[in-house]
């Protein structure tokens, strides 16, 4: 019979070679069970585009506006004689007065009214299915001279081990 294998799960006398095990030497045996880690990653399951649009309303309003109402008289002007386009005086003692008029114009112009924040939000979507296949051991204890002496260690029923990690949290 070759020496048991030495290593890491196992302890106890007997376990060096040339060492047999007394009658009340113990051998210690680690059972593992494998967890199934569950964890989330951000992974870009899409993109959206944000751009703005213009829309164009006509926009109607009536301002108040005054306009000078002047009686005309007609004055030739004397041959050779060229109108100056300034305020005179004429002769009989009248203002003679450029009439101006009132003009109307508009002017556009961009005015922020609103501002559009674009934020991300993370909220609960419900449950979704997550299989995976789980090992566990099994210690199997036998007497090699009697196979009815067997004894076992079974892993414990419906305790899978199921552990979900946090994606903020770095592992």
């Amino acid at each position: 019979m070759s020496d048991p294998p030495e290593g890491p799960g196992r302890s106890g006398v007997g376990d060096r070679p040339g060492e047999e095990p007394g009658r009340d030497a113990a051998i210690e045996l680690v059972r593992t069970e494998e967890e199934l880690v569950v964890g989330m990653r951000p992974e870009e399951a899409g993109r959206v585009r944000v751009r703005t649009e213009v829309e164009t309303s006509h926009v109607r309003h009536l301002v108040p506006v005054s306009a000078e109402e002047v009686e005309i008289f007609e004055v030739e002007v004397p041959e050779g004689a060229e109108d100056s386009g300034q305020v005179e005086t004429t002769p009989d003692g009248d203002l003679s007065v450029p009439v101006v008029e009132e003009r109307l114009f508009v002017v556009r112009r961009p005015v922020v009214t609103k501002r559009v924040i674009v934020r991300r939000v993370s909220r609960p979507a419900g449950r979704r299915p997550v299989e995976g296949e789980l090992r566990a051991q099994r210690v199997i204890v036998e007497d090699p001279d009697d196979p009815a002496r067997r004894h076992e260690v079974r892993p414990t029923p419906g305790r899978e081990r199921v552990r979900v990690e946090d994606p903020d949290t770095p592992t």
